[in-house]
């Protein structure tokens, strides 16, 4: 860790690992929700139609809050909008204690939507301050590595879920109380002391930069709209969490066509393997990132993932099988290096790039949701899904092949740009 990076972990140990540590903590809110959530649905006894509302309200925050985050960064800092975005999710999960106890299903619309809030401020804050902690020559491996520890939360999430959150088909209201709202209370509490020890903690100062007087947001967007690259970036990360969405979706049916597994256990075994793979995928292309290009090597993974994509695509077989789990362990490295790519030289404008990036990419997982929850009924579906994410694949290689340089015309130095404060 060369340069600043090996300065700021020195200096700011603990702020460090409190950063990288929010990865596997939206990691594992994340699964928890997507588990816990059709327990809801039965509680409420909610229709499809009013469960699928209440899903896309949650992808639809996501998106609609991102820019606006990287806006509040902007202006407050990044730490602020870590500790900002652990206290929306503590009142996320705290508010399901009243939905449940008084049956309010508008608590529990609110708690979908300022949960979602919490994750874009999460995701925005997190990803770009691990950018802005060290040289932009090494922010790319940095942010691989750091991006490690999501697919690790989703593993323990899942393990723990399945195994103490889930009610009895038939639960009485206490039971339901006892084992799915209970931990999420618990959850929130501890959110809550985890933003309280992070606000007590110094963190460097890139973390509390102003913008300096006379410069104007607006500004900045359009200086953002007007660069190529940028917008390039933007477009391919839109078209990759699309793709994966397909191609995430579309295991479990895959699974039980050609094994005939029974759905909750094949659930549990194919989504741990598939986090694995990208847990190793990650850990493997962050340190193959000392020796090659990190655009070359994204290079060389897209390849894999494209063509691990199209087999399952055209057959129902055990290697087909085989193919879109391994597809997980190539496809890894793509978000934090598309991501890293396009903001590690945008200077002043980096919070509000992070915003519309975070912004394009729950875009594109929102089409992919919709995409599937209205179509997969249709024959043949999972074998289209597949395609889907194998041509999103083969338009990230060309973005890889490109190696187009995310930097912005005339950019604005951050020495200039910005004014330090104290935290």
């Amino acid at each position: 860790m060369p340069g600043r990076m090996r300065q700021d972990v020195k200096r700011y140990p603990l702020a460090f690992a409190l950063t990288v540590s929010l990865f596997a903590i939206w990691g594992g809110a994340h699964r928890i929700f997507g588990i816990v959530s059709p327990q809801f649905e039965r509680f409420f006894a909610l229709s499809y139609l009013q469960s699928s509302v209440i899903f896309l309200s949650l992808n639809l925050s996501y998106l609609l809050i991102a820019l606006p985050v990287g806006l509040f960064l902007r202006r407050f800092g990044y730490k602020l909008g870590l500790v900002s975005g652990v206290v929306f999710f503590a009142c996320g999960a705290l508010a399901l204690y009243p939905a449940v106890t008084r049956h309010q299903v508008l608590f529990h619309v609110a708690s979908v939507v300022v949960t979602g809030i919490g994750w874009a401020f999460l995701e925005v804050s997190a990803n770009t301050l691990i950018v802005r902690m060290g040289r932009a020559e090494t922010a790319i491996r940095r942010l691989n590595l750091a991006q490690c520890f999501y697919p690790a939360g989703l593993m323990v999430a899942t393990l723990f879920a399945t195994e103490f959150t889930l009610p009895p088909q038939n639960a009485e209201f206490g039971q339901f109380v006892n084992i799915v709202v209970r931990p999420y209370v618990v959850g929130g509490l501890g959110a809550l002391l985890f933003a309280l020890v992070m606000e007590s903690v110094e963190f460097p100062p890139v973390a509390n930069e102003r913008p300096a007087r006379g410069t104007r947001a607006l500004g900045d967007i359009k200086l953002l709209l007007q660069n190529a690259d940028f917008r390039t970036g933007v477009a391919v990360l839109t078209i990759y969490s699309a793709a994966l969405s397909f191609l995430w979706g579309s295991t479990v049916r895959y699974a039980r066509h050609v094994l005939d597994v029974p759905p909750a256990a094949g659930w549990v075994v194919f989504s741990v393997a598939t986090w694995c793979l990208c847990a190793a995928g990650r850990i493997t292309g962050t340190a193959l990132m000392g020796r090659i290009d990190p655009m070359r090597l994204l290079a060389a993974f897209a390849v894999c993932a494209t063509a691990l994509c199209f087999v399952p695509a055209v057959s129902d077989s055990v290697v087909g099988l085989g193919c879109m789990l391994g597809a997980s362990f190539f496809i890894s490295i793509m978000f934090p290096t598309i991501f890293a790519r396009t903001i590690k030289d945008l200077g002043a404008q980096m919070a509000v790039g992070a915003g519309m990036l975070v912004a394009g990419a729950g875009l594109g997982g929102l089409i992919s949701v919709i995409a599937q929850r209205s179509l997969a009924g249709l024959p043949g579906f999972v074998h289209l899904s597949l395609a889907v994410a194998g041509l999103g694949m083969g338009l990230v290689l060309l973005y890889a092949v490109s190696g187009r340089t995310a930097a912005t015309p005339n950019p604005i130095r951050i020495s200039s740009a910005f004014r330090r404060t104290s935290p």
